[in-house]
């Protein structure tokens, strides 16, 4: 993690300390990770940041999954949106091209099918099967998994860091 994102985290950790201790001290109760071991998900893109917990095995409920945007074709889309902000500009670069037409017309529409069913999705299937490993590995080492869903960057109007904060250092 990035200096920036420690730094982020860290602000999080502090400012939710009361309810991080919570999630702490269930997950301090368990004697083996599974797919209900408690996680905390915190939304810090407007102030004040709000915090949900859930678990590992329902963290799709809070952070929409899709299955496309972890494609590179819809990757490098959301890129060229988020430079020019011009969406008509963007789809019409991966329509316009012979080799890239037929699967961006695919997954693009497969993309708005699942902003139609729920809203923006916010992270790739790919990227929750990683957290999921992750939390093990964190629960593994006595860390309780966060998420933070902070302000955009230039692919998206978010971004999602994940990490882990020590039991210990949350029951104090």
């Amino acid at each position: 993690m990035s200096n920036t994102f420690e730094s982020e985290a860290r602000k999080l950790i502090d400012h939710h300390h009361v309810e991080l201790r919570e999630v702490a001290i269930r997950v301090s109760e368990r004697t083996a990770w599974d797919l209900s071991l408690p996680v905390a998900v915190i939304d810090a893109r407007k102030q004040p940041s709000i915090i949900t917990v859930t678990s590992v095995g329902t963290i799709g409920s809070v952070l929409r999954t899709s299955t496309v945007i972890g494609n590179p074709l819809i990757r490098s889309f959301l890129s060229l949106y988020g430079k020019t902000k011009n969406a008509e500009v963007a789809i019409e670069s991966f329509i316009n091209d012979p080799e890239t037409r037929q699967e961006f017309s695919e997954l693009y529409e497969r993309y708005r099918e699942e902003k139609r069913e729920g809203g923006l999705p916010m992270w790739s299937v790919e990227d929750a099967s990683r957290f999921v490993i992750k939390s093990r590995e964190a629960f593994s080492e006595g860390d309780v998994s966060l998420i933070a869903i902070l302000d955009g960057c230039e692919i998206s109007d978010h971004r999602i860091i994940t990490f882990g904060s020590s039991i210990r250092s949350l029951r104090s």
